[in-house]
């Protein structure tokens, strides 16, 4: 059983960008008829363009997937790794976390969002029940799955994009609390 969430990032980012550079740079040459500012407008465009889809390439194209084996996600970490993905969508940072590595795991709420009392292991309401009956209909702020790894790194993973996918967010929560023997926390999210 393997169970998918995000999207993958396609040719559409650099087909943007480059579609933006093009039209710019005609813009600036029908402006000055000179064919080195059109250039080099357009290409201030392009690069501006690149830069922006980086700086949102985690919010809008994060993809991860859950099997037997473990957590698989794009690693997008790094600014370099973000416009390797937008240059090459082919290539992949692929990174894997074993079961057996996570320490703890948590599903968090966005910035703004209070959490009800009596939620959680001790109170009335299970956080799976709680996480996807109520949760993904009232949030508009983003939620995602945080993993603590035995190794002191933390992986966070969007949840957001599949919001109306119940079913499938609560099969990894369940999945993950079986191969880890873990219960999941609910947690606000950090400043």
């Amino acid at each position: 059983m393997s169970l998918s969430f995000g999207r993958k990032i396609n040719y559409l980012p650099l087909l943007n960008s480059v579609l933006g550079g093009i039209i710019i740079g005609l813009f600036f040459f029908l402006l000055s008829q000179r064919v080195g500012i059109a250039i080099l407008f357009g290409a201030v465009c392009l690069l501006v363009i690149l830069m922006l889809y980086t700086l949102k390439i985690r919010d809008n194209l994060d993809q991860w997937q859950v099997d037997d084996r473990g957590i698989h996600y794009q690693d997008y970490s790094t600014t370099s790794k973000r416009i390797k993905a937008i240059l090459l969508p082919g290539s992949s940072n692929e990174e894997t976390v074993k079961f057996s590595d996570i320490k703890e795991f948590s599903i968090v709420t966005g910035k703004g969002m209070d959490l009800p009392k009596g939620i959680g292991p001790d109170g009335p309401i299970d956080v799976a029940f709680y996480v996807v009956d109520s949760t993904y209909q009232a949030f508009s702020s983003p939620y995602y799955l945080s993993l603590k790894l035995a190794k002191g790194e933390d992986v966070d993973l969007d949840l957001s994009a599949n919001a109306q996918d119940v079913a499938a967010v609560n099969k990894v929560i369940k999945k993950i609390e079986e191969k880890t023997n873990l219960q999941v926390k609910l947690e606000k999210q950090r400043v």
